[in-house]
C-alpha cells in the first residue's frame, strides 16, 4: 500500500531528524551516514533508519559519554554537539512518538 509506505517514510524522516539533535558531531561522518529505508516483505511494510559508520552502534549503546569540548587534550578538531550522548537514535524516535502517531493516523485516513 503506497500510504503504508509514505507513513513509515514519514515516521523515519520525524524519527531521524530528532536524533540528529543528539547525535555526536567531530567531522560530521556519523550525523552524514544516516540513513533510511522502507521495505515491503510479506506485505508488511518495514521501516529501517541508522548510521552506517561502522562504530554508531558501539557509541549508541555505550553509557555514560559525553561529548568533548573543542580544545579538550585528545579533541581532534571538529564539531560539538553539546546534547549529544547516549542512544542518540533511541531517544530521537522516543521523543517523537505522539507527532509519529499523529501523522500515521493522518496519513493512512487520507
Amino acid at each position: 500500500n503506497r500510504r503504508a509506505e509514505r507513513a513509515i517514510t514519514e515516521l523515519l524522516i520525524i524519527g531521524m531528524a530528532k536524533a540528529a539533535v543528539y547525535t555526536p558531531i567531530d567531522k560530521g561522518l556519523l550525523i552524514n551516514s544516516s540513513f533510511r529505508e522502507v521495505r515491503v516483505v510479506g506485505g508488511k511494510t518495514i521501516g529501517i533508519a541508522g548510521y552506517t559508520q561502522n562504530y554508531a552502534q558501539a557509541l549508541h549503546d555505550r553509557e555514560g559519554w559525553q561529548p568533548k569540548r573543542p580544545g579538550t587534550p585528545g579533541k581532534r578538531r571538529g564539531g560539538y554537539n553539546p546534547n549529544a550522548g547516549p542512544k542518540f537514535l533511541e531517544r530521537g524516535f522516543e521523543e517523537t512518538q505522539s507527532l509519529q502517531n499523529a501523522t500515521f493516523r493522518r496519513i493512512m485516513r487520507t
